[in-house]
C-alpha cells in the first residue's frame, strides 16, 4: 500500500505526520527506521544491523566514529578547547525504534525547541532514553552541498564497478 503523507513545517512535524499515518497500519512493537533521503548509499547490511539492534536493545542509532580534531569555539574564530575524538561519534541515519517509542518521542517533541527536535535520536536522548550504536561505513554520507554530490557520485560509481566485476 502506497500513501503520500504531507510534510510539516519542520523535520519533527514531518516525522510526526508520517508516524500518525502509520498508527492504524502497524503494531506498537513493529520496528520503524527513520532515514534521510539525502543518504542514498545506505546498505542492506546497515538496515539489517539496525533491525537486529532494535530487536535486542529497543532502538538503534547509526554512528560513524569521529576521526577529525573536534574544536569548541564560542566566537567561531578561536579555539576554546579541543575534544578527545575517541569519545565522539557522528550520528547518522537510519535511526531505528519500536513504533510506539518513536511516536511517543515525537509527540513529546512537539513542545521542544527545534534544536532538540532535530531528529528522533536527539529527542530520545533529551527524554532520557539510552540509545544503542550501530556502526556504519564512512560511505554512508549525507548529500547537502555540491561537493558532497561529487563524493557520492565517485562512491556510487565505485560500488557499481565492483558489482559489475563481481568484487
Amino acid at each position: 500500500m502506497r500513501r503520500i503523507v504531507q510534510g510539516g513545517a519542520t523535520s519533527q512535524a514531518s516525522k510526526l505526520n508520517a508516524l500518525h499515518a502509520l498508527r492504524d497500519l502497524i503494531s506498537d512493537d513493529d520496528i520503524v527506521l527513520m532515514h534521510d533521503a539525502v543518504r542514498p548509499l545506505v546498505t542492506p547490511k546497515l538496515i539489517s544491523d539496525n533491525i537486529a539492534c532494535v530487536r535486542e536493545n529497543g532502538n538503534a542509532i547509526t554512528v560513524d566514529p569521529f576521526t577529525e580534531t573536534g574544536i569548541v569555539s564560542t566566537d567561531g574564530r578561536t579555539v576554546e578547547a579541543t575534544i578527545e575524538r575517541s569519545r565522539l561519534y557522528i550520528g547518522k541515519a537510519p535511526q531505528s525504534f519500536r513504533f510506539k517509542d518513536a511516536l511517543w518521542a515525537h509527540e513529546m517533541g512537539r513542545e521542544m525547541p527545534d534544536a532538540i527536535a532535530i531528529d528522533t535520536c536527539t529527542l530520545m536522548a533529551a527524554l532520557g532514553r539510552p540509545l544503542h550504536f550501530v556502526t556504519c561505513e564512512p560511505t554512508n554520507i549525507k548529500i547537502t552541498t555540491p561537493s558532497d554530490y561529487y563524493v557520492f557520485k565517485a562512491l556510487y560509481d565505485l560500488r557499481e564497478s565492483k558489482e559489475i566485476l563481481g568484487l
